[in-house]
This record gives structure tokens, sequence and C-alpha cells, in this order.
């Protein structure tokens, strides 16, 4: 792809909704032993100079653990520079004895959108999820009313979306962001979308993300990423999908990875482009009163 990004003709600003970006300052912003180099990422300051060369309004920054652990002290101080433009979705050890306490503190900064959780390492218990622990943090945002951003990978999905079920009757006031449309596989037959997936589709404060990497593997599979988006976006309504860049795939640029975004809402309505694109982001994670304008309008281009 060696296009020149393309202008927003449709009147959505892109909202970046999961966004990964990384200091230069390595003294200042230690990072992980196998972190990939900091040039791999851009910086907030690059991160925000792309997303306005593309038309965009902002971006939702999400702690990459990989590079920092749980030390969040990066896009804490981003988000601290640029308040209008970006806000963060922070990771804390929910296996530690003060992830409570810890949340709690950075809940209390109005930069702060959202909690994650993830697991540690590969084929840790999911205590991380649902164990005594992380459920002090269920409780601190029910009664916060926030937002709970949720990764499962492949090797967990089928019980972590078990144990999250039993999750969302304890905790109701609890909204959740599904990375990853749970990692269903959308090259697959019915685009994936699988029993364990289908089950979320009459829960509401149920919101899903896709992003580049889900979008690219359709295009390498010649699927339409547009008949993918379609299809999810018929079966849950719009108004409960974001977009988001996440981890670009080598060799691509940030403005194809939007154009790439853009693509994939394609064959929805003006509206529901808008909610996917910008709308949604800025209820769940600004907290504006902006509310998305098309419950259930899929397919029916403006």
């Amino acid at each position: 792809m060696q296009r020149q990004a393309s202008p927003i003709t449709d009147s959505v600003k892109p909202l970046d909704s999961h966004a990964l970006v990384a200091s230069p300052d390595c003294a200042a912003y230690p990072r992980t032993p196998d972190a990939p180099p900091p040039e791999a990422e851009p910086s907030c300051e690059q991160l925000l100079a792309r997303v306005a060369r593309c038309g965009g309004e902002g971006a939702i920054l999400v702690q990459r653990s990989r590079s920092y652990g749980y030390d969040n002290r990066y896009i804490l101080d981003a988000t601290t520079c640029y308040p209008q433009h970006v806000r963060a979705v922070v990771m804390v050890d929910s296996l530690a004895p003060d992830s409570v306490t810890t949340a709690a503190a950075m809940l209390e900064r109005k930069e702060v959108a959202a909690l994650r959780l993830m697991e540690p390492a590969k084929g840790a218990p999911l205590d991380w999820l649902d164990g005594p622990l992380a459920q002090a943090q269920w409780r601190l945002l029910a009664e916060r009313g926030g937002v709970m951003q949720i990764h499962l990978f492949p090797w967990t999905r089928a019980e972590g979306l078990a144990r999250l079920s039993r999750l969302r009757t304890r905790y109701p006031a609890v909204t959740l962001v599904l990375d990853n449309l749970t990692n269903i596989d959308l090259t697959a037959p019915d685009f994936g979308m699988d029993s364990a997936f289908l089950a979320w589709a009459d829960d509401p404060a149920v919101h899903f993300r896709f992003t580049t990497l889900a979008l690219a593997r359709c295009v390498a599979a010649g699927i339409p990423p547009a008949q993918a988006i379609a299809a999810v976006a018929g079966r849950f309504g719009a108004e409960r999908l974001l977009w988001g860049s996440d981890i670009v795939p080598t060799g691509m640029r940030y403005d194809e990875a939007v154009e790439l975004g853009l693509a994939a809402v394609a064959d929805l309505s003006g509206a529901a482009r808008r909610d996917v694109l910008r709308a949604n982001a800025r209820r769940l994670f600004f907290r504006e009163a902006e509310t998305a304008s098309s419950p259930s309008i899929t397919g029916v281009p403006a």
C-alpha cells in the first residue's frame, strides 16, 4: 500500500480508540526487557501529528504492557499534556495486594478513561480476570459506573468469556469493551461469529473493538473488511462497535491503517460510520453527552 493519506469525505473525524505509543526517553520511562524498540511505535506527539494529517481528532492511549508492564506513567503524562485530544486506558496488576488502591488513585484522574485487564503471561490462571483481587477492581468500577476493557487471547477465550458472563451478572453497572471482537476469526465462515460471541448480542452495555490486525488478515484472505464489519454490526448494532489502530503491521503506515478502518465501515450508513469511528469512543472514554445516533443502523450507505 503506497497511497497518500485520504481526506475524510463523509464528515467523520476518526477517534482512534486503541492507540499504542512509546516514549523515546528510555531513561525517564524504562522499558521491559522484551519490549519492542521505541522507534517501533510513535510517541504521543508523533501519533497526534499522524492523526491530524488523517483528519482525525484524537486517540485513546492504551497501556502497552509488553513495553512498560504496569508502569502507566508515560500515557498518564501524555494525556495530561493533551487533555483535549487523548484519554488513557490504564493497567493495574490485578494479582497485586494493592491493586484496588492503585486503581482507585488513577481513576481519580480525569484523563483516565478505563481500566484494562489482560493475561500477565501465557497460560496464567484466570485469577487475573475474576480472582478476589481482580474482583475488587470490578467492584470499584461498579461503584463509579466505569469502563472495563478486556483482552482475551485465543487460548483463554472460551473459559474467559464464560467467566465474563458471570462477572456481568455480578457487576451489571460496569460497561465492558472487549478487544479484537473477543478474538473471533473474521476470515472464518460466518466471519467467525460463533455461539460464544453471539451470546453477547443482547447486552447493550458490552462493546466490541476491531483493529488493524484483524482487518489486514481479512485483506490477506481476500475478504472485503466491509463485509465482515457489516455482518458484525448487523448482529450487534453499530452503536456497540469501535475502531482502533492497535498494532500497525510492519510496512504499513498509520494513514494506511486509518484508510483500512474507513474501508471497513464503508457498507454502513453515514450515521453508523460516525458511531463506529468517533461517537462511541467519545461517549465511552471522554464521557461526553454525545450518544450513539444509529441503533442497529448497519447496511445502507448514506
